[in-house]
């Protein structure tokens, strides 16, 4: 399985989610469009994923990161966006709008960190919904795990912008081993 794909779809297995918090009038292009190799991980001992990617930024200041597959023709594509961290340089909001063909606007949107390291890889790490660290620092912040009725997966839903950047910048402090983690780097 190509490895955006994998990671698109365990981004939707539970997520930190909220209202639309964020517009694309508030994205930045945190990640200059280019070519990147990227690995996906789980955590600390699980296995690697490795992929290349294209990253443009959009007319509307969103970010495309596109996967290509080995079949003609065939691309995963995931749409974010990034607004800064605030008191933060080289930290960013990610909010993910679509992955893979699953639409995430509106109420549903999904809420990572993005970092920005000094030799010019970008590290994304997507807090998950689970039993653990990630449920723990949520519901701190105020946010409500539920249910959904479709998949049968948990999300923890944020009330608010300033309960999720409370949740970010704990997260962010001191992230748990077990976190999906992509990390870009430009392609030489």
């Amino acid at each position: 399985m190509r490895a955006l794909l994998l990671c698109g779809l365990l981004l939707l297995a539970g997520c930190w989610t909220g209202g639309p918090f964020y517009q694309p009038a508030d994205a930045v292009p945190a990640i200059p469009a280019g070519g990147y190799d990227f690995t996906f991980t789980e955590g600390p001992n699980a296995p690697r994923q490795n992929g290349v990617v294209q990253v443009a930024i959009r007319p509307d200041g969103l970010t495309t990161i596109t996967e290509q597959s080995p079949e003609p023709g065939v691309a995963t594509v995931m749409v974010l966006g990034f607004a800064p961290l605030p008191d933060s340089r080289d930290r960013f909001v990610a909010w993910i709008v679509r992955a893979l063909h699953y639409d995430r606007s509106g109420g549903r949107n999904a809420y990572a960190v993005l970092v920005r390291e000094a030799n010019g890889t970008f590290r994304l790490s997507v807090p998950a919904c689970v039993p653990g660290p990630t449920t723990e620092i949520a519901q701190a912040a105020g946010a409500t795990p539920f249910r959904r009725q479709e998949d049968d997966l948990f999300d923890c839903r944020f009330p608010d912008h300033a309960s999720l950047l409370a949740a970010l910048r704990r997260f962010d402090a001191d992230p748990p081993d077990i976190v999906e983690m992509l990390t870009f780097r430009p392609r030489d």
